[in-house]
């Protein structure tokens, strides 16, 4: 079960459709999770930031996609401002 390992909410936790890290070091663990949102059933996208802190991983911020045009407007305005950095 993908929810396993991504320290998420008790709600969310047996809800994840899919999951994948970008990053995980330096006491950081960033991560791109597909959630089935238990009251209705709709699928969204959370960008989460976790830090490690005393021996457990505490969500340090969260970004919630849902809806695919809000998506691909992110997608598009993040790969423009890519090219300045």
């Amino acid at each position: 079960m993908p929810g396993t390992n991504f320290p998420v909410s008790d709600y969310y936790k047996d809800h994840i459709v899919d999951a994948l890290t970008i990053s995980r070091k330096g006491g950081w663990w960033t991560a791109v999770l597909v959630i089935e949102q238990p009251t209705n059933k709709k699928n969204f996208i959370c960008l989460y930031r976790w830090e490690l802190n005393d021996g457990t991983w505490k969500t340090r911020k969260n970004f919630k996609i849902n809806s695919k045009k809000d998506a691909a407007k992110i997608i598009e305005v993040i790969s423009t401002l890519s090219e300045k950095i």
